[in-house]
Parts: C-alpha cells; structure tokens; sequence
C-alpha cells in the first residue's frame, strides 16, 4: 500500500468513519493512524458516540411529545370553551380552523391511531367543560353530542390530512 500525507488522510477519516469509503482507503487510513499519533487521535476524537446521539434524539422526541399532547388537550379545552360561551355563534366557527390543527398535532403524537384517541377526548372534555359552566346557556347532552361529533370530524380532517401528506412526501419510518 502505499504511504499517504497527513492532510489526505484527514480528508479520509469522516469517509471511513461514516462506512462510505472503499476498502482500499480504509486501509490505507489504518495503516497510517498505526504510525501517526496525530491522525489516531484525529480519528478519536471526532468519532461520534451513536448510543449517546440515540439517548438524546429518544429524549428530544419524548418532551416534543409531551408538549404536543399538552399543546392538544389546551387547543381541545380552548376549543371547547369557544363552542360553549355563550351559545356558541361565531365561536363555533373558530374551530373550522383550530380542531383540524388539533389533529394534525395529534396525527403528530399518536400517528394513526389518533383516528381512535381523539374523538372520545374531545367528547370527554366537551362533556365536563359543559359540565362546569354555570350559567344558563349551557347545552343539553343531545347538543353536546352534536357539537363533539362536529368538532370530531373536524379533527379527524386534520388527521387525515396529516396522515395522507405524511403518506405522499414522508417516508415511513420502520422505527416508530
């Protein structure tokens, strides 16, 4: 083989560290790192751990998904309390734009499964929310009902949304 520069070889070591380099420069990368401590502690040095990158993207996905549940179930509640006060009116409208975003955060967090999840959560959350409104417009459980359903289609919208551009740009994480 034959004897390679210092400065070649610096150009090498991310090639041969990221796999992508032939054999032959592999080679020729290791015999020189054997004979030049600079270039050993070159190729230790910048060689990234992928147990520790794997720890922090994990951990940076658990809080993002925390927040977006948290950032969900506010948007559901905001939501909610909008189609209530005050017999609902123009704030019934509001939701045409809020509940598909809430299920795209949710499509974001659950994937497919919010199909499931967020229907009932928005139903649940209408039922106590009504609940605990004291004044006389509160609605009847057959309104409540009506107006879940609504804001449930409206969130399965966004999901699907999500879900089908996820589909159709994304590609499918094995993963997940």
């Amino acid at each position: 083989m034959n004897k390679i520069s210092c400065d070649i070889c610096k150009d090498l070591i991310p090639i041969v560290q990221d796999g992508i380099a032939s054999n032959d420069s592999a080679e020729t990368v290791k015999k020189h790192i054997e004979s030049c401590e600079a270039c050993a502690e070159l190729f230790e040095g910048v060689k990234i751990s992928d147990s520790n990158l794997n720890r922090f993207f994990l951990r940076f996905r658990r809080k993002l998904r925390i927040y977006l549940i948290l950032t969900m179930l506010s948007g559901i509640c905001f939501g909610v309390a909008c189609g209530i006060k005050d017999g609902g009116g123009v704030y019934i409208i509001a939701n045409v734009i809020l509940m598909p975003v809430i299920g795209i955060l949710s499509f974001f967090v659950f994937r497919w499964k919010a199909l499931v999840y967020v229907p009932p959560l928005i139903f649940a959350v209408f039922l106590l929310i009504n609940a605990f409104v004291s004044d006389v417009n509160a609605y009847s459980f057959d309104m409540v009902a009506l107006l879940s359903l609504v804001f449930s289609a409206a969130a399965v919208a966004g999901i699907l949304i999500a879900g089908l551009l996820k589909f159709a740009f994304g590609k499918d994480d094995k993963d997940e």
